[in-house]
């Protein structure tokens, strides 16, 4: 009897693993359709399938006492999602931080010029 209830909870488990990937791809494959239409970042879809991956992810994690991290981190697509539903897609993110980067750049060279020409007028100035 022993050895039936290891191999039904192994069973189930495999079963209920099964249904939480089916379930995502679900979402995912909406998701992606959604993107091929070219649906802006932060539309109503995103956020109920968002609401979606989750219940799935937290119905999961509530029968096998594991935290939605531990799920979540295995399946990117989910991140990519929530960014999606918060309205700032993946790449303007990127791209922001890019704007950034080449802004603060341009104003430590300028800063750097600037702080030499002083240098410079100073010091023909002072001989």
């Amino acid at each position: 009897m022993k050895l039936f209830n290891e191999w039904w909870i192994n069973a189930r488990h495999d079963w209920d693993r099964r249904t939480l990937s089916s379930n995502l791809a679900e979402v995912i494959d909406k998701m992606e359709g959604h993107k091929a239409v070219d649906l802006p970042a932060g539309h109503e879809y995103y956020k109920l399938l968002l609401k979606q991956a989750n219940a799935v992810i937290g119905t999961y994690c509530n029968r096998y006492q594991i935290s939605y991290d531990d799920v979540a981190v295995g399946v990117p697509k989910v991140r990519e999602l929530r960014t999606l539903a918060d309205g700032v897609p993946e790449s303007g993110r990127i791209a922001s931080v890019g704007f950034i980067a080449i802004i603060g750049s341009v104003a430590a060279t300028v800063l750097a010029a600037g702080c030499h020409n002083l240098y410079l007028y100073l010091t023909h100035w002072v001989h």
